[in-house]
């Protein structure tokens, strides 16, 4: 029976990017302790994650997008990662990147090793075969940490507990999610009609003397900003459309400050909705608070290059002293992933709190209330 429990899988998710199936492929209880079982079961089979548990209640692993082999030689990989999932007992994710500098190193393939990752064996699991003694399997591999991945100044004591006596090791199989037709929808939809949200959205003016009314599209790298303005304006031109650049990656794929304009079906004018997409938030590149507003009180230009260690100040170029009414934030959409909210960052939901705090107290937003956009339901 797998051991990876849904909370584990969604975070593997988020990590990943987008939906995954996972399919068990290898189990050290069910299949034997050794290299070339793993390898039997394992190879050529795309993508895998590799998931250890130990005596200790530490669970911890890697995932590689290139498939295994037996040929002896290492493989590079710039999607890998390893990750740690839950330390003695409590859940406590952390994804450790692998280094930019040793990508050919990635992951080590050889018929007597099970799942190997990093030149310097970051995580060497075992080797060979391994018998059972009670109710764990001695680990006979070793770990030499940050050769290979970035461990973020953690060790082999914050990675494993120090403790090598594998419960289990599995490996799944990473796939695309495939929707099954008995899958019963996580919410019933409401009827829509489309040509009247359209006409309404063709035919509104904003409050005021605004000329448009500026919404600012607002989550976690992945969460789906860029894909949710790339889907609006699909509906209006008619056809696919691919404006923003939008996909999966480890940081965020949006460098730039965006104001986005959707024009109308018929007319081809612009609405008088502009959708403004930024930076994705993620752990330790954050926008800070004071860059975030500085968005929201439009002293940033369309197209505005962010540098994540250089703060946004007055004196950089292109930054609006003096921003007129036109050019503030009016509204926020806080775009959350509905596979991930489970193991939504804690930093991120902080700054979400901090952005809502700030413009409360200053009266910033023009139009009332926040937008919460949940991505990725299907």
């Amino acid at each position: 029976m797998s051991k990876l429990t849904k909370a584990y899988k969604d975070q593997l998710c988020t990590w990943i990017g987008g939906r995954k199936d996972f399919n068990l492929l290898y189990q050290a209880a069910r299949d034997g302790c050794s290299g070339p079982a793993f390898h039997q079961k394992c190879d050529n089979s795309g993508a895998t994650v590799s998931v250890c548990y130990n005596t200790a209640g530490y669970v911890f692993g890697g995932y590689t997008s290139v498939s295994w082999s037996s040929d002896g030689t290492f493989k590079p990989d710039n999607q890998a990662f390893l990750f740690g999932l839950q330390a003695a007992n409590s859940f406590q994710p952390q994804k450790y990147p692998v280094k930019t500098a040793n990508l050919q190193h990635t992951v080590y393939h050889n018929a007597q090793y099970g799942p190997t990752f990093g030149g310097g064996h970051d995580l060497c699991t075992f080797t060979s075969t391994i018998n059972k003694q009670s109710n764990y399997f001695q680990g006979n591999g070793h770990m030499s940490f940050n050769h290979t991945y970035d461990m973020q100044g953690h060790d082999v004591t914050n990675f494993t507990g120090n403790n090598l006596q594998f419960t289990d090791v599995e490996v799944y199989q990473v796939t695309e999610h495939a929707a099954r037709k008995d899958e019963t929808p996580w919410r019933k939809l409401p009827e829509v009609k489309q040509k009247v949200l359209k006409s309404e959205l063709e035919t509104y003016s904003p409050p005021g003397k605004l000329d448009h009314v500026n919404i600012l599209l607002l989550g976690a790298v992945g969460s789906g900003k860029s894909s949710y303005f790339n889907t609006i304006n699909s509906i209006f031109q008619g056809r696919i459309t691919s404006v923003a650049r939008s996909g999966s990656a480890e940081h965020s794929l949006t460098t730039t400050y965006r104001l986005y304009k959707i024009k109308s079906t018929d007319s081809r004018q612009p609405l008088k909705v502009r959708l403004c997409d930024t930076r994705g938030l993620e752990d330790g590149l954050n926008l800070d608070l004071s860059d975030l507003m500085a968005i929201i009180d439009g002293h940033l230009p369309d197209r505005f290059t962010f540098n994540p260690s250089v703060p946004i100040r007055p004196d950089i170029p292109g930054y609006k002293k003096n921003p007129t009414l036109n050019d503030r934030i009016h509204c926020i959409a806080f775009v959350v992933d509905s596979t991930a909210i489970d193991v939504f960052p804690d930093k991120i939901l902080q700054t979400f709190k901090a952005v809502q705090h700030r413009v409360n107290v200053q009266g910033e937003l023009l139009i009332p209330g926040y937008l919460y956009i949940i991505s990725k339901s299907i």
